[in-house]
Formats: structure tokens, sequence, C-alpha cells
């Protein structure tokens, strides 16, 4: 656990100076972007984990209207 601390301290201590930069508003609002599409994907990968399960749960169970 400390060593993830120490790495996470390293790399604020890298990125710091750039959000703090001229560029700062720029950085946060990619850096917000990044965040929110990482999100959104992990979102769309849920609902297609669950089609998913509902496709292949009627086909094992031989539930035709449920498969079609």
């Amino acid at each position: 656990m400390s060593r993830l601390l120490s790495t996470l301290a390293l790399i604020w201590r890298l990125a710091r100076p750039y959000f703090f930069s001229e560029d700062r508003w720029a950085g946060r609002i990619l850096l917000a972007a990044v965040i929110a599409l990482e999100l959104l994907l992990v979102a769309i990968n849920v609902m297609i984990n669950q089609s998913n399960n509902r496709f292949y749960n009627s086909l094992q169970a031989r539930n035709w209207d449920n498969f079609v």
C-alpha cells in the first residue's frame, strides 16, 4: 500500500506544475473528458454484458420467447 501511495505522490509531483500553469484550464478539461469517457465506456460494457447475459441464459434454458 505504501508503494502505491509513493507512486501516486511521484505522479502528482510530476503533473502538478502542468495543472497549475497557464494551460491549467485546458489540462483540467482534458482530464475531466478522459474520466467522463472512461466512465461512459464502463457503462456501455456493463450494458453489453447484461444483454449477453440475457441472451445466453435464454439459450441455455432453451426459452424460445426470450431468445427471439
